[in-house]
């Protein structure tokens, strides 16, 4: 018998694959998550870095916006009335900004052995305040300039442990301070203040504690950030 033929069956050559390989889609994958990531903490830190009025946390103290709903205030174990705000609030001021204003000869030193604050023109002493610096937190000594303004905000830190909890709405006229080493957001400023009336001895977190009419005669005269702040000086035992 004849035999059968086997045909055999050509096979075409494989053609490659349109296919992309799988780390491709996973590369693709990751690099619109690290952007979305990115744009997002961009986005805090642009809050956190240039809006005291925004609600953040430094490890030191809350900023946060003020409320005129509250109007008591707690502090080292005590409570209190919030007195009346009568500014604009929870705004920046239209003169803040980045850029350092004209604050041509103006410092402002702050004298911690003493617990004085002085305003001067050149050589020539405007103002002398009689102040409260920190007791339950050291004012950092050095060179700074005012770098932040905000009319009137809520403050709150501290330790309930140890009795040194604070939440203050409507504290007003806050200028924060800072340089390099010590930025503003770490929470120093002069501001306010209306819990205590023991000037003249330590008293504050760390802050500036003033009269209110005295903090608002600062605020007036500063006028802008940009203004040369020096602390020296030994804050005395309390």
């Amino acid at each position: 018998m004849p035999k059968k033929i086997k045909h055999k069956t050509s096979r075409r050559a494989a053609s490659p694959s349109k296919k992309k390989p799988v780390g491709f889609f996973y590369f693709r994958r990751l690099v619109i998550v690290s952007v979305i990531a990115a744009f997002f903490l961009t986005a805090l830190f642009a809050v956190t870095q240039t809006r005291a009025w925004f609600f953040f946390t430094t490890g030191k103290e809350q900023f946060i916006p003020y409320d005129p709903s509250q109007t008591v205030g707690y502090y080292n174990g005590k409570s209190f009335q919030v007195p009346p705000v009568q500014i604009a609030y929870n705004t920046p001021q239209e003169n803040q900004s980045d850029v350092l204003g004209d604050t041509t000869n103006k410092r402002i030193e702050v004298d911690l052995t003493n617990q004085h604050v002085y305003a001067y023109e050149g050589d020539q002493r405007i103002y002398d305040f009689v102040v409260s610096t920190g007791l339950w937190g050291r004012t950092p000594t050095g060179e700074f300039t005012v770098q932040r303004r905000v009319p009137v905000q809520t403050m709150a830190g501290g330790s309930k442990a140890l009795r040194t909890y604070y939440y203050l709405p409507g504290v007003k006229n806050v200028q924060y301070f800072g340089n390099a080493a010590v930025p503003w957001w770490k929470g120093f400023s002069f501001h306010a203040t209306y819990w205590h009336n023991n000037f003249g001895h330590p008293m504050s977190h760390g802050c500036i504690n003033m009269k209110t009419e005295d903090a608002l005669t600062l605020w007036n005269w500063t006028g802008d950030v940009g203004t040369r702040v020096v602390i020296y000086g030994t804050t005395p035992a309390s």
